[in-house]
């Protein structure tokens, strides 16, 4: 009986067709008229761990059919789901049905809603598929829906504390792509919440960006992307009745108005408004081809002054940072450059200011904070490292992040701690590393991706080697 993106409306004749229960429906109650449950911010504080845990479910079947109430000539009318949410006011006032289009049928019982609030329109979706984004679909539970309607966008999985699943390193939005759209049946639940024999189940229609996406080693057929790069398109609505039922469903057993997510909840609504980097996995991905686009034109703009720099059209040549890192002492030029020093550098690669002043680092994750405080606090609190392989990882980090827009501080910690756990505490154990030598997790995968791997022991090679060469020269002399 499964739907979405089938027939469109002009050529569904009835989205509820019903088969002839005439005897049955003399002994039959009339089917009450809907009960559309208030919101109450007091009362509401669902999170994922009621929905998945401690919300009482079933799974349809002849066995379980009888907890559901038989009525005369049933009807599942998709404008009593409408007012559910018609009874819920978005974060201007008006109510969160506004953000949504009229619902179209689509047959088997579901309706589509195309999402026409900040964001959405169907100009906007259009510029965006051009620009290269895809359609993917996200399942959720009812309780759930009022808020992501609220906020316009989906909160990352990526807080065990709270209930929420997704795989080691690999917070963000779980979709599915269009030809496994049928999984996110998993993920929805068919809900009573009107009290009049009607279930109602709720996916979303999305585009996404996969120059965003959130790389794992799990072998998972789902899409993981960055929050940032997820767009709500369309809420899909299944409503049916008991006699549209299919075994297999799964139902919450009642509507617990305890467990609806409240969007003013400081924890969603930080959630939601959280931008930045919140993963490692933000290290494995390049960034947007529009944020590509905007660097290189603040490149441009930034080597259009000092002497020395660029030809107009062109991006500023890079500082030789591990050259400068290679030559200098325990706390090298990159040390410095990390502390917004003498060789310290703008945002995304750009030549400094003329005069060798050091630039303020400018606000937001695409600028970067200094690192030495960060630098000495990991030293401290883990003296195994040595001097060189800190200068090392932070050299790395920075490059990286400053190359994809994400928290150099964040992966400079999680970088440190992982190779001291795995004994690769100096840079003459970083050069050697073989692959057997990086960390890995508990399933035995590595946790740093590639590209870094290869970084860190390319560059502790070098220093190795500019050392010798030091040295050599030195003798000479």
């Amino acid at each position: 009986m499964w739907c979405p993106f089938a027939a469109p409306s002009s050529e569904v004749d009835d989205a509820h067709p019903q088969p002839p229960h005439a005897d049955e429906d003399e002994l039959l109650p009339l089917q009450p008229p809907p009960r559309v449950p208030a919101f109450d911010k007091e009362v509401a504080n669902g999170r994922p761990s009621d929905w998945n845990q401690r919300a009482e479910t079933f799974y349809w079947s002849r066995k379980t059919a009888h907890r559901c109430p038989d009525f005369a000539r049933p009807r599942a009318d998709v404008a009593h789901v409408m007012e559910f949410f018609a009874a819920r006011p978005g974060p201007d006032g008006a109510a969160v049905s506004a953000r949504l289009g009229p619902p179209e049928a689509r047959g088997s019982c579901w309706f589509r809603c195309e999402w026409v609030g900040p964001g959405g329109g169907k100009s906007a979706l259009e510029k965006l598929q051009a620009e290269g984004w895809v359609r993917a679909w996200h399942g959720c539970k009812m309780e759930s829906v009022y808020s992501i309607l609220y906020h316009g966008r989906f909160c990352e999985s990526g807080r065990s504390g709270r209930g929420d699943r997704f795989f080691d390193y690999g917070e963000g939005v779980y979709l599915h792509r269009d030809r496994l759209a049928h999984k996110t049946q998993f993920y929805s639940r068919f809900t009573p919440f009107l009290g009049n024999g009607t279930y109602v189940s709720a996916i979303f229609e999305c585009l996404v960006n996969r120059e965003d996406k959130v790389q794992t080693f799990n072998g998972t057929d789902q899409w993981i992307n960055r929050s940032r790069s997820v767009r709500l398109s369309a809420l899909w609505l299944c409503c049916r009745t008991k006699r549209d039922m299919v075994p297999g469903d799964e139902v919450a057993a009642e509507w617990v108005p305890e467990m609806e997510a409240n969007p003013h909840h400081t924890e969603w609504d930080a959630s939601a408004r959280d931008r930045g980097a919140s993963s490692f996995a933000d290290w494995l991905v390049p960034r947007p081809a529009a944020a590509r686009g905007r660097s290189r034109r603040a490149d441009r703009a930034q080597s259009s002054g000092p002497a020395g720099a660029a030809p107009p059209g062109e991006p500023a040549p890079a500082p030789p940072q591990w050259q400068e890192a290679a030559a200098g002492p325990a706390r090298s030029a990159v040390a410095e450059r990390l502390a917004g020093g003498p060789a310290g550098r703008g945002e995304e690669g750009g030549g400094g200011p003329p005069g060798g002043a050091a630039p303020a680092p400018p606000p937001g994750p695409a600028g970067q904070e200094p690192l030495a405080e960060t630098r000495d606090a990991c030293a401290a609190q883990a003296p195994a490292m040595s001097p060189r392989a800190l200068d090392v990882v932070a050299s790395c980090t920075l490059e990286l992040a400053q190359a994809h827009g994400v928290d150099a501080k964040k992966g400079f910690e999680f970088t440190a701690e992982k190779l001291l756990r795995a004994g690769l505490g100096s840079a003459e154990a970083l050069a050697a590393a073989t692959d057997t030598a990086w960390p890995l997790d508990r399933k035995g995968r590595q946790v740093l991706p590639e590209p870094l791997r290869n970084m860190l022991r390319e560059r502790a090679r070098l220093l190795r080697v500019s050392e010798e060469d030091s040295l050599d020269r030195q003798k000479g002399s």
